[in-house]
């Protein structure tokens, strides 16, 4: 698993007691960086569709 996966952005417990990630949001940000990023890691987030 990449690290950046790893970090969940704003968990909440809900009322079962299950933890809820905002992953869309952890996405969104990895996309908006992706210019941050080092050559192959943007390859690999290319590679699964997440940057251009």
């Amino acid at each position: 698993m990449s690290s950046w996966t790893a970090v969940p952005t704003g968990p909440q417990n809900d009322a079962g007691g299950s933890v809820v990630i905002k992953l869309g949001i952890r996405l969104d940000n990895a996309r908006k960086q992706a210019g941050k990023l080092a050559e192959q890691r943007r390859a690999d987030l290319g590679h699964l569709g997440m940057c251009r």
